[in-house]
């Protein structure tokens, strides 16, 4: 009986070998590449299985047929995020002031040491600049009551005027609202339309006016798709901007890991160990992003990736957007350097399209413009900025970069421009608030 179990004890060891516990790593290499395990779905798939199939049975199928997503859509847990920022920010400069005037209300200078003296002169600064962060916004909101916004109800004839569409050959017609050059001329930031709306200007070009036009699809006395030109979107903060390329981070690296499997093989387990956790997570570090990278460079030659990976790289929402976003941040002054461009992220994009981040920024502005000009004829314009052009020839862009918009609290920049205050500062004011009312925020 003893002679069996050790001949099975023998048998077992053989057969699920180690590998060796010290020599050359060309031999520990050597034997992990000899015991190798393929990826079950890709062994079940069979050898040459196609890119079809690997995505579908990898569930990166959904993934690879996103479609371009509305502005809103896009930005939604953008803009929770930036919202609950803007709310902590306004707490914690309450906190400050009043605990600031606590300070001057307690007294007591006479005994404080003169490193508690600083301290007290540092929180009443810090008080003072935030304070005025207040009363500029209050002010600007002041200077800006007769200003005009857009006029949503189309109503008002001073601001708004009606042009009117039709295409036979389709069967639609509609008509589209516009802003009259009076609003414009006196109006708040962008005539208060939302960052990220679509932007026309329509001056009509008189080219299918003639009676020979109705042939092409429209009938006389129109509009047409060449009486507007795209001028862009809203813009929006570059803090904005940032947390949507974070937002975008996690399905960026499943775009490119999923490229590295399939090209890898069945093997691609064993070749890329990270990926797996790195598909799991929500939040996507540097290390992932270099991780991928590394890999990528390992793997890139003439020859890969082949003309029709690049395609789908070129075309896929998620890079294109990418690609605007980070050429859109490349010159902005983040104050937070967590929020700085990885230069492996770019690089990723550039290797995997073959263009540099400018250009991948041009296709994403080609599809925002198609998108524009499709919602433009649909019916439904009231979620854009429509103005007319003959008395404006000024670009709008330029237009709100004057002075006098600069300080407009419906400009982004201005919602979202808050102090730097030290931690220690902020520490001691939240301190006490809770001893005082608890921990909750200041009544308003």
């Amino acid at each position: 009986m003893q002679s069996t179990a050790s001949t099975s004890s023998d048998a077992t060891e053989l057969s699920t070998p180690n590998p060796p516990a010290s020599g050359s790593s060309s031999k520990k290499a050597d034997w992990e590449e000899m015991h190798k395990t393929p990826c079950s779905i890709c062994a079940k798939l069979g050898d040459g299985h196609s890119w079809p199939l690997f995505i579908q049975h990898h569930r990166f199928r959904e993934l690879w047929r996103v479609p371009l997503h509305p502005d809103s859509t896009r930005y939604e847990a953008v803009q929770i995020r930036t919202d609950s920022i803007v709310q902590s920010i306004d707490n914690r400069d309450e906190d400050i002031i009043q605990y600031n005037l606590w300070l001057q209300h307690a007294g007591g200078n006479a005994e404080l040491t003169d490193r508690e003296r600083r301290l007290r002169a540092r929180i009443a600064q810090v008080a003072a600049r935030v304070e005025e962060r207040r009363t500029s916004k209050a002010a600007g909101e002041l200077r800006c009551k007769d200003r005009l916004v857009d006029d949503m109800s189309g109503k008002d004839s001073y601001r708004s005027e009606y042009v009117y569409w039709e295409n036979p050959l389709r069967q639609t017609r509609g008509r589209i609202r516009v802003a009259t050059f009076h609003a414009l001329r006196n109006s708040r930031w962008y005539l208060g339309h939302p960052s990220g709306q679509y932007i026309f200007h329509f001056q009509r070009q008189g080219l299918h006016t003639s009676p020979g036009d109705s042939f092409l699809g429209y009938v006389i006395n129109t509009v047409c798709r060449e009486d507007f030109i795209y001028m862009g979107q809203v813009p929006r903060n570059t803090f904005q901007l940032a947390f949507r390329l974070d937002k975008l981070k996690p399905d960026l690296m499943k775009l490119f890991i999923s490229v590295l499997e399939f090209s890898c093989g069945e093997y691609h387990h064993h070749y890329f160990p990270e990926f797996g956790e790195i598909c799991t997570h929500a939040q996507v570090t540097d290390d992932d992003i270099t991780a991928v990278h590394e890999y990528w460079w390992q793997y890139i030659s003439p020859s890969w990736p082949r003309d029709d990976m690049r395609k789908l790289f070129k075309s896929h929402p998620y890079i294109c957007e990418a690609g605007f976003l980070m050429h859109a941040l490349v010159n902005s002054n983040l104050v937070s350097p967590a929020l700085k461009i990885n230069p492996k992220l770019e690089a990723l994009c550039r290797l995997a399209t073959g263009l540099t981040v400018e250009k991948i920024a041009m296709l994403w502005e080609e599809k925002l413009k198609k998108d524009a000009f499709d919602q433009l004829f649909s019916g439904d314009s009231r979620q854009m900025l429509i103005y007319q052009r003959d008395l404006f020839p000024q670009n709008i862009h330029d237009f709100y970069e004057q002075d006098e918009y600069q300080d407009d609290p419906l400009n982004p920049d201005v919602r979202y421009a808050f102090q730097l205050v030290d931690n220690q500062i902020v520490a001691l004011a939240r301190e006490h608030r809770i001893q005082t009312i608890g921990d909750h925020p200041w009544p308003s």
